[in-house]
């Protein structure tokens, strides 16, 4: 009981933390230069080839689809309900790899590279082709 009695507790005050020389929670506080970070935020790579054949180069960042990205740089891609059901943003993967959580796309076909764009989450560098719809269906109908 008498160590802690020796001890003395400073309150924690507006700024003590940042000061450098000063103490909190009893604790010398780093410099703020050392405390500076940058946000780190990862992007993939994207070559989408629209259904003209046009090349398109879109910088995804990791929690965003493909196709917002796309209709936000002005990429004239085919969609409807942008929640994965309709097949309207289908795609190919030529190269890499995407997540498509919630996709109505099956396993096989996935792995075949079919994919649908607005839930096509890159997580690597990857090569698509917008490809229509009837493929993706024929696509999704031959592996079921």
């Amino acid at each position: 009981m008498q160590a802690a009695a020796a001890r003395s507790v400073q309150p924690c005050r507006p700024g003590a933390a940042a000061a450098g020389s000063r103490r909190a929670f009893g604790v010398a506080a780093p410099p703020p230069a050392a405390v500076r970070r940058q946000a780190a935020v990862c992007h993939a790579k994207v070559e989408l080839q629209d259904l003209e054949g046009a090349m398109h180069h879109l910088e995804v960042p990791e929690n965003e689809n493909v196709l917002d990205v796309a209709l936000e740089q002005g990429v004239d891609v085919p969609y409807d309900c942008k929640m994965g059901v309709c097949l309207r943003c289908a795609a190919k993967l030529d190269s890499g790899k995407v997540d498509q959580p919630g996709s109505m796309i099956n396993e096989e076909a996935q792995e075949e590279g079919y994919t649908l764009l607005c839930v096509a989450y890159p997580t690597a560098d990857c090569s698509i082709r917008v490809i229509p719809e009837d493929e993706l269906a024929i696509a999704v109908l031959a592996t079921s």
